[in-house]
């Protein structure tokens, strides 16, 4: 069959939107990295294999006050013990 624009078959894929609907802490803990120093959207989705879209999309909810992201974790330090050399 032919549609007349150059294609005899057309495949109509049914199944998942692509759309991902997970938990807000899933999508803001992406947003956080978008925040680090250096990062790109593009990059950050490409990571976690999702549009760029989907991305900006989450991170004006976190402008709007409609999603949160995780505070910052607090720095964690290891006491350092330093001993004489024994000669």
């Amino acid at each position: 069959m032919s549609f007349g624009l150059g294609v005899e078959q057309l495949e109509v894929l049914s199944g998942p939107t692509g759309r991902r609907h997970g938990p807000d802490e899933v999508k803001a803990r992406i947003v956080a990295e978008t925040l680090e120093r250096g990062a790109r959207v593009k990059e950050v989705a490409a990571r976690h294999g999702i549009q760029p879209q989907q991305l900006t999309a989450w991170r004006r909810l976190v402008r709007k006050g409609e999603l949160a992201i995780p505070a910052e974790r607090e720095t964690e330090f290891a006491a350092l013990v330093v001993e004489p050399s024994v000669a």
